[in-house]
């Protein structure tokens, strides 16, 4: 080939990034927002600002900006597989865009598998997270337990009862952690008792978020314990509140789960979000974003405890969500 002149693109590219110093992060900026807006075309100056302002601990202007590069063309590996993961709450559709691109030039990717269909999943795309883990053919010990659970719960909403168990039983095998191996025995036992007793198949639980970074609180399905299941409903012999779920307040050591009432607003701990039992639901997931929240309807069963003191009304055991 014969030689050239480097584009000034290319030239104020490969000085900047040679330029990077400790202790420099401002001017750095300054000047990738000087890049982003001359070459507004290009992908490259927004991937870059989206790492910086990621190494900051500024994950919603590194969504934006990564967001950003994706819609100009950039098709980094590494820069798909971080937005994605970024993303795959705040910006579902996003993430799940950039995982897909990603999956096109690297369809063997189970870790990618595994993020997008958790994503699909949360978006009530069950069969779509269904298609997208049919290629996992091989898998880790490791990857394992999140690809059954995944599955387990996809076969329960598409109406498989067999198949669910199935892949149950290999998420209980595979599961390594105690509290993980608990919910896979406790999926297991709530399936077997719907399906021994003829009645509707329990919707899918719902999991604290560990396949995505820094995911929001999230719920899950547990069971009732046998002391408290008589036939008056969840948890009918605690006390209990009903109104407009209003917030969800994060800014404490433990979240708050804040209901408005006819009689004023009652505060209630999310101390121990794995353990609470909800119904009303037909998702597989919940996220409790922190912060207001969409107006809905609830009754919400709670433990007074020691922790009915300071405002606080008691714990939370059971969530129902109205029409």
């Amino acid at each position: 080939m014969a030689a050239g002149p480097a584009a000034h693109f290319d030239v104020r590219l490969a000085l900047l990034e040679l330029s990077q110093r400790p202790g420099k992060e401002d001017e750095t900026r300054r000047k990738w927002l000087d890049l982003t807006r001359d070459y507004a075309e290009r992908p490259e100056p927004q991937s870059a600002l989206g790492y910086l302002v990621w190494r900051a601990g500024e994950r919603e202007q590194a969504v934006k900006a990564f967001g950003a590069a994706f819609e100009l063309g950039g098709r980094n590996p590494q820069m798909l597989w971080d937005y994605g993961r970024l993303a795959g709450n705040s910006d579902p559709s996003g993430a799940t865009r950039a995982l897909t691109a990603l999956l096109a030039d690297h369809p063997a990717r189970v870790d990618v598998r595994l993020v997008l269909a958790r994503i699909q999943m949360a978006r009530q795309q069950v069969k779509e997270a269904l298609e997208t883990l049919a290629p996992v053919k091989v898998i880790t010990s490791e990857d394992a337990p999140r690809l059954y659970k995944l599955l387990a719960c996809g076969k329960i909403q598409t109406g498989e009862p067999a198949d669910a168990r199935a892949n149950g039983l290999r998420w209980l095998e595979a599961a390594k952690a105690p509290d993980d191996h608990e919910r896979a025995a406790a999926f297991i036992r709530s399936l077997d008792v719907a399906v021994k007793a003829r009645t509707a198949v329990p919707a899918a639980p719902v999991f604290l978020s560990d396949d995505l970074t820094d995911g929001p609180p999230r719920l899950t399905r547990g069971e009732i314990p046998e002391t408290l299941r008589p036939a008056g409903g969840l948890y009918s012999q605690l006390p209990s509140v009903e109104g407009e779920f209003m917030e969800f307040n994060c800014g404490e050591k433990v979240p708050r789960f804040v209901v408005k009432t006819r009689n004023g607003t009652v505060s209630l701990l999310m101390a121990e979000p794995e353990k609470v039992v909800i119904s009303g639901t037909t998702g597989a997931t919940i996220d409790l974003n922190c912060g207001p929240q969409a107006p809905a309807r609830v009754r919400v069963e709670y433990e007074p405890g020691e922790a009915a003191s300071g405002g606080i009304s008691g714990t939370v055991r059971a969530i129902t969500f109205r029409p």
